[in-house]
């Protein structure tokens, strides 16, 4: 399968921008049938075409980030989709798990997330701390109406897995993604043996909205 290479130029953004409310608009509503049944519901940004995977180098696909500017739009979109979520959550009378997850450098990654039940724990240990604690990006994510600091943040790691196993054909691949890993791990399943290496991709901002 091929892929356009990430460096392509997205030609014609500013006509893009309606979709952000197309976006929006499909996203406000949150189904509480559905998070009482299945315990928990998210958003993420399906906005064309920075979903699509992209070819970022020999080794690796990923999405493409738009530029910052188109970036702000969409957070100020994110926080009236949470809001409008905090709202339907809040009739509920049961505790509940709403974050934005805020992914940097990899914004087009982020999504908002809530949680129910025995979902609220495994949700508030999802992420692997940052231990390279840092300050929150605001000229990079700050918006009109104070936008994110009405939240509290908590900064954690955006990593991938990747498996051994997936590459015994491939020592080139493997031992690409072995440079680039901070970490690894032996997983024993079965009496099979396979390798985990932990890939830092950036931070996530975890972030819940002051009572």
């Amino acid at each position: 399968m091929g892929f356009i290479s990430i460096k392509k130029k997205t030609r014609g953004l500013r006509s893009k921008v309606k979709r952000i409310d197309h976006w929006k608009e499909q996203s406000k509503e949150l189904d509480l049938e559905s998070i009482k049944k299945y315990g928990r519901d998210y958003v993420k940004i399906w906005i064309p075409p920075f979903y699509n995977l992209y070819k970022i180098n020999k080794y690796e696909v990923g999405h493409k980030n738009p530029p910052n500017w188109f970036n702000k739009l969409i957070l100020e979109a994110m926080l009236e989709v949470y809001d409008s979520w905090d709202k339907k959550l809040r009739g509920l009378n049961e505790p509940y798990y709403l974050k934005l997850w805020l992914y940097e450098p990899n914004f087009i990654n982020s999504q908002i997330v809530a949680a129910i039940g025995d979902y609220i724990d495994y949700y508030e240990d999802v992420f692997e701390p940052d231990e390279n604690k840092k300050a929150l990006p605001i000229e990079k994510f700050n918006i009109k109406n104070d936008g994110i600091c009405r939240f509290d943040w908590g900064q954690y790691k955006d990593q991938a897995i990747i498996y051994g196993s997936d590459f015994t054909d491939d020592l080139e691949s493997l031992n690409y993604w072995k440079e680039k890993s901070y970490k690894i791990k032996k997983k024993i399943i079965n009496d099979d043996v396979d390798v985990e290496y932990y890939i830092t991709k950036g931070t996530i901002w975890v972030g819940e909205k002051r009572n």
